[in-house]
C-alpha cells in the first residue's frame, strides 16, 4: 500500500545498514569456524524442527482444503448471508418540526429536493444535495430507517421523520437487491477458515495419540524425579 511504501521508504537507510552489519557478522562468524558450533548446531536444530513442523501442517492443510470444500463453504456463506433490500436516498435536516414541514410544503410544491438540501440542510450531505451512501435495513437510526424502507421509490416523505440528529425530510431515489459477492472475491477469507479448521482437526489428531507431559511451572526435583531427563512429547507408537 502507498503508506506502507512510505514507511519503507523512510526506514531503508536503517534496514540497509543492518543488513549490511548482518552480512559482516555472518562472514566474521564463518571465517572463525563457526559453522559448525555446537551451539549454532542447537539453534539450527530448533529452526529444523520448526519448519518440518510447519511443513506437515501446510502440507495437510493443502491436501484437505479442495477446490470441492470450497465450493460448499462458498454455498454455505450465501445461504448464510442472502441478499438484502438496499436503499439509496436524500435527506434535508434541520432543527425544528416546522422548519420540516415547511420543506415537505416547498417540496410538494415542486421545489427541487437536492437544491432546497443545499440551502436548508444542517447535516453533513446537504452539501451535496442531500445525498447518502446506499445503506440497508438496520445501519441508520432505526426512525429513519423505519420511515425509508415504508417508503415508494420517488417519493419524500410527508410528515417529518424525528431523530436524535433533528428532523428530517427524506427522499427514496431507488431501491434494490444487494448482489452476493463473486467466488473469486471470496476465496481467501474461504481459504484461510477452512486451513485455520484443518488446522485445529490436524493438531487435535496428533495430541489425541501422543504422551504429553508438561513441566512448565514445576521446580527441577518436581520435574524430573530421577535427576535428568527431558519432558517427553512421544507418540505411543514410538
Amino acid at each position: 500500500p502507498p503508506q506502507g511504501q512510505q514507511q519503507a521508504q523512510l526506514l531503508m537507510p536503517q534496514i540497509l545498514e543492518q543488513l549490511v552489519n548482518n552480512e559482516l557478522a555472518t562472514q566474521a562468524g564463518r571465517n572463525a569456524g563457526l559453522s559448525q558450533d555446537p551451539e549454532v548446531q542447537r539453534q539450527l536444530g530448533k529452526v529444523e524442527d520448526l519448519i518440518v513442523g510447519q511443513t506437515y501442517l501446510q502440507r495437510a492443510i493443502d491436501e484437505k482444503v479442495t477446490d470441492e470444500k470450497l465450493e460448499a463453504a462458498y454455498q454455505t456463506y450465501l445461504e448464510e448471508n442472502p441478499p438484502q433490500r438496499e436503499l439509496t436516498a436524500r435527506h434535508i435536516l434541520v432543527a425544528t418540526e416546522e422548519e420540516a414541514k415547511d420543506v415537505i410544503v416547498a417540496l410538494d410544491g415542486g421545489a427541487d429536493f437536492a437544491e432546497l438540501a443545499k440551502e436548508k440542510s444542517t447535516g453533513p450531505s446537504g452539501a451535496n444535495g442531500g445525498e447518502l451512501p446506499p445503506f440497508q435495513e438496520g445501519q441508520m437510526v432505526p426512525e429513519f430507517s423505519d420511515a425509508a424502507f415504508a417508503m415508494e421509490v420517488g417519493t419524500h416523505s410527508k410528515e417529518p421523520v424525528k431523530t436524535q440528529f433533528g428532523y428530517h425530510v427524506i427522499k427514496l431515489e431507488a431501491s434494490s437487491m444487494t448482489e452476493p459477492p463473486a467466488k473469486a472475491a471470496m476465496e481467501g477469507q474461504l481459504r484461510d477458515e477452512l486451513s485455520q479448521d484443518v488446522a485445529e482437526e490436524v493438531i487435535a489428531e496428533l495430541r489425541e495419540g501422543a504422551q504429553i507431559e508438561i513441566l512448565f511451572g514445576q521446580d527441577d526435583a518436581e520435574a524430573t524425579p530421577d535427576g535428568g531427563g527431558e519432558a517427553d512429547s512421544t507418540p505411543d507408537n514410538n
